[in-house]
């Protein structure tokens, strides 16, 4: 989810407590999950509907002022959590004024040493068919002392965040930033970086020298959160998330698909583009890349991508890389595959070339 004024399209993801394997919702009620569950002790929680109808029906807070909403979402942090997601974004949902809020946190790789800490959120929309849709809610505010929020550095991915007294670690992610093991690389390809996308699929972002070009490979070393069911020959797809991958002959797994219907929903199904790893930029290898890739980036961004003005200084906007398809079904997936396998000629560079073109390549500046 992209609630901070980029031109990201967005995503959405439920926050994870640390060391929980469920997913951590806020309740009007004041806690996560009521008390006397069965197998919390084991880290999983479940959700009841019955929380969520009480909640929407009594929980009320003036949305209007970010900062009322914040002190709501950090009263319910555990004493630390585990950021995920590479972007250092953690999510949350929770309901008032008969909405479903999403949200994030950020403690952006670019700002928070100087003790900011990014807040956002919106109000969910069953079917948006229009930016406008998911903006009626929405806010966006960077909070530090001036706002009683203070952030300590107290290592490289670990910050504490103390608000009216409570403080809460946050534990962003160390990815270990080497090509995974039983990985290979096409010819022509550099790595770039390993990313942790907010949907829980791991990924690998390679850069293809000859084209010049992006690409985003499934890590095969870590878990799949989802369930991959065959489309057509090669070709996999997410039950639950709608990423489509191709297996080349390298028998490497390249996204190349995803759902119109999650962008929409600015859920955490969008897609990969908004989680690089910025916590592990050290030089202008991902910049350089991005010069080559999108023309019309060259002079305007900074290492980690991020556009910057005349003068040098960092905007809010960023390089979205999107090296993949947007579908709307599976149909019109297979009618798109079927036509790249037939303009590739049975070359498999080619092939992958076809599914992975994004529409930014190429232009002249």
């Amino acid at each position: 989810m992209r609630t901070d004024r980029s031109l990201y399209l967005g995503i959405f993801v439920l926050g994870l407590a640390a060391g929980a394997a469920g997913t951590f919702w806020l309740h009007g009620s004041g806690g996560a999950v009521p008390d006397g569950v069965d197998g919390m002790a084991s880290g999983r929680q479940v959700l009841f509907n019955q929380h969520i109808i009480e909640d929407v029906r009594s929980n009320e807070m003036a949305l209007d002022d970010p900062l009322t909403v914040f002190g709501f979402v950090f009263s319910h942090l555990p004493p630390q959590v585990q950021v995920y997601p590479t972007e250092n974004y953690y999510y949350f949902t929770f309901w008032a004024n008969g909405q479903e809020i999403h949200g994030n946190m950020r403690l952006d790789a670019a700002d928070r040493d100087e003790g900011l800490l990014s807040f956002g959120y919106f109000g969910q929309h069953g079917n948006p068919e229009q930016a406008h849709d998911l903006e009626a809610t929405s806010q966006f505010r960077q909070l530090g002392s001036s706002d009683g929020v203070q952030v300590e550095r107290l290592a490289d991915l670990a910050y504490a965040v103390t608000y009216r007294g409570k403080r809460v670690v946050f534990a962003l992610h160390d990815v270990p930033q080497t090509l995974p093991e039983g990985l290979p690389l096409a010819e022509g390809e550099r790595f770039i970086a390993r990313t942790f996308d907010e949907s829980g699929w791991q990924l690998v972002l390679v850069y293809d020298e000859q084209q010049p070009a992006f690409r985003f490979l499934l890590d095969p070393t870590a878990s799949k959160p989802d369930v991959l069911t065959p489309l057509a020959d090669r070709i996999v797809v997410g039950r639950l998330s709608g990423f489509a991958f191709f297996e080349d002959s390298l028998r490497r797994h390249i996204l190349f698909g995803v759902n119109i219907y999650n962008i929409r929903m600015n859920n955490y199904f969008d897609g990969p583009f908004d989680q690089l790893a910025d916590n592990f930029v050290r030089s202008t290898t991902l910049q350089s890349a991005l010069e080559a890739a999108y023309p019309t980036t060259r002079g305007h961004i900074n290492a980690r991508g991020v556009f910057v003005n005349e003068q040098g200084e960092r905007e809010n906007t960023r390089v979205a890389i999107t090296p993949y398809a947007i579908y709307s079904s599976a149909v019109e997936l297979q009618q798109f595959t079927s036509a790249c396998r037939q303009q590739s000629d049975g070359i498999e560079r080619e092939l992958v070339r076809c599914l992975t073109y994004d529409d930014k390549q190429g232009r002249a500046q």
